[in-house]
């Protein structure tokens, strides 16, 4: 029995490197490692792999009906892994219950299209390795069954120590999360990146359905405390301030080019051949390189 408590914490923490590891999943782009995120995003996912077992100890008496109530938890646990993993694949980005929005395509066959796609790459690549530990603890478990035998070790007063425990951990690592965030502030998209990074994969979701995690209201502020700072950008005004010699016009095209004879082309995003694309040697777009 002990073979399999320390096969499910050990294996369920491992899967997660294999969807948070960019060498694993090309799709995501961690933040900076450091000792600290790595510590807590340990202990995050460990508190909640702790918090379910010692919920399962309150209902199952048996060992071997706790060691199959395990099995199928780390089954769960694979899957969710797998169609992060899936959603990382489609949208290069980590999901968030607050960011559903990503789902409302109105193209159909666009849609199921990108489900096809990326189900097959999912399947066919490092992340089905998600569904192992599942794989593992069920040899394991079929390998040890007659030597688990009789009733678990049920110490009802234990239990509620331990559970208390995990929630003070768990609520601890998202609060130095969110103070994290508070210091950062990265963009929207980004968060929930920076959440399974900080406190680890279980232990974010956990925060965003069960405690009601929802770091919208802290960003939107973020934005609304810097208005006046890029409200003298917004052209909107009868007069605006012209960044390039700090003087104030009236809301024309006019202002501090007026009489040259420039044309001023303002490119958000540009593709590396329209610049250096040649012909006979010769840039065909010399000036706008």
């Amino acid at each position: 029995m002990k073979w399999i408590v320390w096969l499910y914490f050990i294996l369920n923490i491992f899967s997660t490197y294999l969807l948070t590891s960019p060498l694993l999943n090309e799709s995501i782009v961690p933040f900076t490692a450091s000792v600290t995120n790595i510590v807590t995003s340990i202990v995050g996912n460990g508190v909640i792999l702790l918090l379910i077992l010692v919920l399962g100890l309150f209902f199952i008496k048996k060992k071997r009906t706790l060691s199959k109530f395990l099995i199928v938890i780390t089954f769960l646990l694979n899957i969710l892994l797998l169609l992060l993993g899936y959603f990382t694949k489609n949208y290069k980005m980590m999901m968030s219950f607050h960011n559903l929005t990503l789902f409302r395509n109105p193209n159909a066959g666009f849609a199921y299209q990108i489900f096809l796609d990326g189900l097959y790459e999912t399947l066919f690549s490092t992340q089905i390795l998600c569904i192992l530990p599942t794989i593992l603890m069920i040899v394991i478990y079929f390998i040890l069954r007659k030597n688990i035998l009789g009733k678990a070790n049920i110490n009802i007063r234990r239990n509620v120590i331990l559970l208390l425990i995990s929630l003070l951990v768990s609520l601890s690592n998202i609060t130095l999360f969110k103070y994290k965030l508070d210091r950062k502030w990265p963009f929207r998209i980004e968060v929930a990146q920076y959440g399974i990074d900080t406190c680890g994969v279980y232990n974010y979701y956990f925060a965003e359905l069960f405690i009601g995690l929802d770091y919208s209201e802290n960003y939107y502020n973020k934005v609304k405390s810097r208005e006046s700072q890029i409200d003298k950008y917004d052209k909107n005004h009868e007069h605006n301030l012209n960044i390039i010699d700090n003087l104030e016009y009236d809301n024309m095209n006019v202002g501090v080019l007026e009489g040259m004879n420039l044309f001023v082309i303002q490119a958000e995003a540009l593709q590396n051949f329209a610049i250096s694309y040649e012909y006979e040697n010769q840039l065909l777009m010399p000036y706008m390189n």
